[in-house]
């Protein structure tokens, strides 16, 4: 389950609420679509690329057989409820260790920087292809769900040219977050 819940976050830029409480009945796997309900007070429709669709469905199908008629794409054990905040980030954390990045530089990433890591890739993405980025702004406003511009350049700020740089959009550089001092720690 980690493995899949970890990658839609990252692809989609889902919440880890959003995930861990994701009606099976709320994805369209032949559309790529993600009907997200009242999450912040508001409704929204995620499009996924389709071998995200896939791989979910295909993670969805071999849960169906372990636990029947369940309604969260992502289950507890039981089967009956959705998957815990607890064991969320216990797995996010076992994950990061196995994957030996236990002594990485700067705080430690917790599940909510899949969508941090989702809108800063956007914006370094929309950059290299020489889209408006100013105007962009806006379509990753409503795909992320806020209600105000300012929320969503709050995840673009380790981005340099984000909020407080006097620098225009067009300008913004992906930051390397391997080097010492990025998180402020230097």
């Amino acid at each position: 389950m980690a493995p899949v819940i970890f990658r839609l976050m990252y692809c989609a830029g889902l919440r880890p609420f959003e995930a861990r409480t994701l009606p099976v009945r709320n994805f369209d796997f032949d559309a790529g679509v993600i009907r997200i309900v009242d999450s912040k007070g508001r409704d929204r429709d995620v499009p996924v690329q389709l071998d995200v669709a896939e791989m979910c469905r295909e993670y969805s199908e071999r849960m169906e057989m372990l636990a029947p008629g369940r309604w969260a794409l992502f289950p507890d054990r039981s089967g009956t409820t959705c998957w815990s905040w607890y064991s969320m980030n216990s797995a996010f954390r076992l994950c990061w260790e196995r994957a030996g990045l236990s002594r990485s530089i700067g705080p430690r990433p917790v599940p909510y920087s899949f969508r941090h890591t989702f809108a800063t890739n956007c914006v370094r993405r929309w950059k290299a292809e020489g889209a408006d980025l100013a105007g962009n702004i806006s379509l990753l406003q409503a795909y992320l769900g806020h209600e105000r511009v300012e929320q969503t350049l709050y995840y673009v700020h380790m981005v340099p040219g984000g909020p407080g740089d006097p620098a225009p959009f067009n300008t913004w550089e992906p930051v390397d977050r391997t080097r010492e001092g990025v998180d402020g720690d230097a």
